[in-house]
C-alpha cells in the first residue's frame, strides 16, 4: 500500500464525524495497535512462527478492548489537528510540489495532454471520449488560440475530467459542475436546460448534452470578458469558479469573510501558500477568511503538476 494512500485513509477517519466517524476512529486505533504489536512480536516471536505471533496478537487487542475505546475517543476530539499535520507531511515529504514547476512551457505538449487523456479512459468510454474532446477543442479554439492543455488542466482540477459526476449534495454536476446560476441563458435544442436536466445528463450519460452546455457556458464568458485570449490555466479555472475574478491581480479576494457562504462552502483554498523552500502546502493555521486568486493558482496547479509528474 502505498504511503500517500494510508496518509488519505487516516485523514478520512479523522475528519468523519458522528458514530460512524467514532467507529472508523476504532478501526484505524486496531490497525495501527495491530501493526505496532505485529512488529514486536515478530521480533520477539519470530521462531515460533506467523500464526503464533497472529494468534497473541488477537489476544493481546481482544484484551486491550478498552484502551481501544479510550483512544479513539481521544481521537474524536483531537482528529482533525492530526489529520492536519498528516496532510502536510504528505505535501511536504511524501508528494512536494514545488512553485516552479507551475505554468512552464513544456517542450512535448503532446505528451502532457496524452495524460489528461488517460484520466478521461477512466470515466468515458470510445464515443464519450471522442465526443468529449472534440468539444473541448473547439472550446479551445475559441477562447485560447487553439491550445488546450489550461482548459484540461481546469477541468481536471474540478471534476478530474469525469463529465458524468455530480457532487454528493447535487449542488452542482457535470463536467465544469454546473449551478443553477451557471446554467442561465444554457439552451439545448431549442429549450432552457435546468439543474434537473443536468442531473439527468448525468445519469443518462448524455455526453452531447452535458459538452454542448459547457461550449455555451464557456463562450459566453469569454465574450463577457470582452473575448480577450485566455491562455493560463488560472484564468480558465476562475471562469468556472469566479467568472469576475478573471484576469484580476493574484491578491484579489475571490471570496472574503467566514460567515459568508461563498467563502465557507470553499474554504478548501484558504491557506495555500509557498514555503521558503519553494514548495507548496496548504497550512490551516494560515487561513484568514480570504481567498485570493494566488491561493486557488497554488491549489489547482499542485494537483496538475502531480498528475503531470506520475
Amino acid at each position: 500500500m502505498q504511503p500517500d494512500l494510508i496518509s488519505d485513509l487516516a485523514q478520512n477517519a479523522l475528519e468523519s464525524s458522528g458514530w460512524i466517524g467514532f467507529f472508523f476512529k476504532c478501526v484505524l486505533v486496531l490497525l495501527a495497535l495491530a501493526v505496532l504489536k505485529l512488529l514486536w512480536q515478530g521480533f520477539r516471536y519470530a521462531r515460533k512462527g506467523l500464526v503464533g505471533s497472529l494468534r497473541l496478537i488477537g489476544r493481546w487487542l481482544w484484551r486491550s478492548a478498552k484502551w481501544v475505546v479510550v483512544l479513539a475517543g481521544l481521537l474524536t476530539f483531537c482528529g482533525q489537528p492530526v489529520s492536519d499535520y498528516l496532510q502536510k507531511i504528505e505535501q511536504l515529504y511524501l508528494h512536494p510540489v514545488f512553485a516552479s514547476s507551475f505554468e512552464i512551457n513544456y517542450p512535448d505538449e503532446v505528451q502532457v495532454v496524452s495524460k489528461y487523456e488517460q484520466q478521461m479512459n477512466r470515466h468515458t468510454d470510445t464515443y464519450e471520449k471522442t465526443v468529449m474532446m472534440n468539444g473541448l477543442q473547439e472550446i479551445a479554439d475559441s477562447i485560447s488560440g487553439g491550445r488546450l492543455l489550461p482548459l484540461l488542466q481546469a477541468c481536471y482540477f474540478e471534476t478530474e475530467l469525469n463529465p458524468f459526476r455530480v457532487r454528493d449534495d447535487q449542488i452542482a454536476a457535470g463536467l465544469i459542475q454546473f449551478t443553477p446560476a451557471g446554467l442561465y441563458g444554457i439552451t439545448y435544442r431549442g429549450k432552457k436546460v435546468t439543474k434537473p436536466d443536468i442531473l439527468a445528463a448525468c445519469q443518462t450519460r448524455d455526453i452531447e448534452k452535458i459538452m454542448d452546455c459547457t461550449r455555451q457556458y464557456m463562450l459566453n464568458v469569454w465574450r463577457l470578458k470582452g473575448r480577450r485570449r485566455v491562455d493560463h490555466t488560472i484564468d480558465i479555472y476562475l471562469m468556472l469558479f469566479s467568472p469576475v475574478s478573471v484576469f484580476k491581480d493574484a491578491e484579489h479576494a475571490v471570496y472574503e469573510g467566514c460567515d459568508n457562504p461563498s467563502y465557507y462552502q470553499n474554504d478548501g483554498f484558504d491557506g495555500w501558500l509557498v514555503t521558503p523552500e519553494g514548495k507548496v502546502i496548504r497550512d490551516k493555521s494560515s487561513r484568514d477568511c480570504r481567498i485570493t486568486v494566488r491561493e486557488i493558482f497554488l491549489a489547482v496547479n499542485r494537483k496538475n503538476s502531480l498528475l503531470i509528474s506520475r
